[in-house]
């Protein structure tokens, strides 16, 4: 029911993932699929989503090996956000909607987290066990000041390379992408594109929407991040080890993106890799990944 967050389980040496998550928003649910079959191995968190959007996934650890079962082990971290409301009279749908925000002491439930143990049998033509996953806690709120709290979310990246979580914020008040620490989950303090801050290159006037990550190495690339206009979206690109902001695209029709997501593996006429965006909520737009570093002069290749 109303598939959002879509996330592929990290593999080992670029093998192909044989996971999937897929976040129901109004089933208060995620499910994870098997590929290339689709078909559904495990859900969770029906008891703890209220009205989830998008997530990441953290590998853990990875080559658990039990050589009597011959089973390897591998572990990851799950983080959905969850950006439930409450009722409020809609005047312009005329009927009541779920659009009003919660109490800001509530708001520490905006991120749930969960562990997840997925086991592989070698014996079995290597076939994929998800054998559990445990609900671990909830984050969103920031004990010291306001400017590190979750309002309303959907987007969430995780850089464990640089021990972080992007989270983009989009009520009106923020418009920003908060940094959150990967090892404390608290507000690191630091946030990108706020509209009141005029000394930055990258300002949202608009709501920030997807994240997405390029990566060109373990520790270095670009990340991209959308700005929501109805005219035609903004994608604002920075670079990943320093948020030094790099310069900003758009399509040539590409308008009211929600999510979008980047690859780094040539196929094809798409060297480099490809970008993608949602269009208008009807359909997909794709660039090579090419087009856009010749347009912004980024030098670094994936390797």
């Amino acid at each position: 029911m109303r598939p959002n967050g879509v996330f592929l389980f990290p593999t080992l040496n670029n093998q192909p993932p044989s996971l999937v998550a897929v976040v129901e928003r109004d089933g208060h649910k995620v499910q994870i699929l098997s590929l290339p079959s689709f078909q559904p191995v495990y859900t969770f968190g029906q008891n703890v989503l209220k009205r989830p959007y998008g997530l990441a996934i953290q590998s853990l650890s990875m080559n658990q090996i039990d050589k009597e079962k011959k089973v390897r082990t591998e572990k990851y971290r799950i983080f959905v956000t969850d950006n439930f409301m409450e009722q409020q009279y809609d005047a312009v749908k005329g009927k009541m909607s779920f659009s009003k925000l919660p109490p800001i002491d509530e708001l520490d439930g905006r991120v749930k987290v969960f562990l997840a143990t997925v086991e592989i049998n070698s014996e079995n033509d290597n076939a994929v066990r998800v054998a559990s996953v445990q609900y671990e806690r909830s984050f969103g709120e920031n004990e010291v000041g306001d400017r590190g709290v979750l309002k309303v979310v959907e987007s969430i990246v995780v850089d464990p390379q640089y021990n972080r979580l992007l989270i983009a914020d989009e009520h009106e008040s923020s418009w920003d992408v908060k940094i959150y620490d990967l090892d404390t989950l608290r507000f690191s303090g630091d946030t990108l594109g706020n509209k009141m801050d005029e000394t930055q290159l990258m300002k949202f006037n608009a709501e920030p929407e997807g994240i997405a990550l390029y990566a060109c190495s373990p520790t270095e690339g670009y990340y991209i991040f959308t700005e929501q206009l109805l005219s035609l979206t903004r994608f604002h690109v920075l670079n990943r080890r320093d948020f030094k902001y790099l310069g900003t695209f758009t399509g040539h029709v590409t308008r009211k993106t929600d999510g979008i997501a980047v690859t780094n593996q040539s196929f094809g006429e798409y060297k480099g890799g490809m970008f993608v965006a949602i269009h208008d909520d009807s359909s997909v737009s794709a660039w090579k990944w090419s087009d856009i570093a010749d347009a912004l002069g980024l030098s670094c290749a994936p390797h």
